[in-house]
């Protein structure tokens, strides 16, 4: 690095940018992830109900949720420190199973 002493500015600009290049297309690739992880958050919102928004919908109990889990009727998934979610899906399933 001693050579980086006889550089002008303009010299030690170019070496800086080529350094610096990698690194600015792995950020350039981090920001696309987290932009597109924010649009699949935003998306879970669609695929996922909360204990609470299964109970309005199927005008139950929060007992009654997880007697249903219990006894295998749905799956609830642990997303975090005490949060669970259900499949959207599988509530709409079960709605139609129970309507026959």
């Amino acid at each position: 690095m001693a050579y980086m002493n006889d550089l002008n500015k303009s010299q030690l600009a170019a070496v800086f940018a080529d350094l610096m290049r990698p690194l600015n297309q792995k950020i350039d690739r981090l920001t696309e992830e987290v932009i597109q992880l924010k649009k699949d958050k935003e998306g879970i919102k669609d695929e996922f109900l909360s204990t609470k928004e299964v109970q309005e919908l199927l005008g139950i109990s929060r007992g009654s949720v997880n007697n249903y889990v219990n006894e295998g009727k749905f799956i609830k998934y642990k997303v975090g420190k005490g949060k669970v979610v259900f499949k959207r899906i599988e509530v709409l399933k079960f709605i139609e199973l129970t309507k026959k």
